[in-house]
């Protein structure tokens, strides 16, 4: 609590500071432009889902699908070569049509993804993950360059450095707050699910009592003793319901992160309009004529 306090009077020294000093370090003065300011909460909301879904895609992979370390990265490798497929075709785009429907179609489809990798389980195949993967890493290369041009063309072109640092700032908060997130949230939910299992899990349950007899059954014919046996097949039951609760818990973080893309609709309606470069360019020369 303590800690909290000290964070929010030392971040209200450092707004005012900025705010009245004339060489800012932040220029926060920038957040008055309100297509810059929705593209940058935009970026935030981006990094949340981005480093959130780095971080844990390999823990799932390692912990609950039983890979290796290699294995796991070679496993998200599509991810991140379907971003080198798709980022020329979103740039070439954009020259063309609305900027705000290329960042849609990359809400769209990482919304999509997400929402698709809620539906793992323990038994996932890897190219039953493939379409979530793929679909990521396609809306990562349709949302993150054209929405780093929308926000730098409505900022002045003395102002552009002060506006790209600021707009990478927010882009790396919300990368430490999708960490903290994640991390966070499966702790959490592996405990709720877990406390829900285990209401279940009960001497009194016939389920549970045929799957204790039938694993103590097959310790005792490895050669343990009946007593080390039953211990054994306690402690066997107990991962399982572990590994099932922790499960559960990467859906609900794979379904919110999924779900936080809701709070973009906003953001993208007060964006900057209008067409890339090229067309652009064609519209004035044509103007001119």
């Amino acid at each position: 609590m303590w800690l909290t306090v000290i964070t929010v009077v030392a971040l209200t020294i450092l707004v005012v500071w900025e705010l009245i000093t004339e060489e800012p370090v932040i220029n926060l003065r920038l957040l008055k432009n309100i297509p810059f300011t929705s593209g940058s909460i935009l970026g935030l909301l981006f990094g949340i889902t981005l480093f959130g879904s780095t971080f844990i895609l390999p823990l799932f992979l390692q912990q609950l699908q039983g890979y290796s370390v290699l294995d796991s990265g070679v496993l998200q490798l599509p991810r991140m070569l379907i971003i080198l497929v798709v980022t020329p075709i979103a740039g070439r785009l954009y020259n063309y049509i609305d900027s705000r429907l290329l960042v849609s179609i990359g809400v769209a489809l990482m919304m999509w993804g997400y929402l698709d990798m809620a539906g793992f389980n323990l038994e996932t195949s890897f190219m039953r993950m493939m379409p979530g993967f793929l679909l990521t890493g396609a809306g990562m290369a349709f949302m993150f360059g054209p929405m780093s041009a929308i926000v730098m063309r409505t900022v002045p072109l003395m102002q552009l450095t002060s506006a790209s640092s600021l707009f990478t700032l927010f882009r790396r908060i919300g990368g430490n707050l999708g960490y903290a997130f994640v991390a966070s949230q499966v702790v959490h939910r592996t405990v709720f699910h877990r406390a829900r299992l285990v209401d279940h899990v009960t001497p009194y349950d016939a389920t549970t009592s045929q799957a204790l007899d039938g694993l103590t059954g097959r310790l005792a014919a490895g050669g343990l003793p009946p007593g080390l046996a039953e211990d054994s097949a306690i402690k066997l039951l107990d991962g399982t319901v572990h590994r099932h609760a922790t499960m559960m818990a990467y859906n609900d973080v794979f379904w919110l992160m999924g779900m936080l893309f809701i709070l973009t609709i906003p953001c993208l309606i007060f964006m900057s309009k209008g067409s890339g470069g090229a067309a652009q360019a064609r519209k004035q020369a044509a103007g001119k004529r």
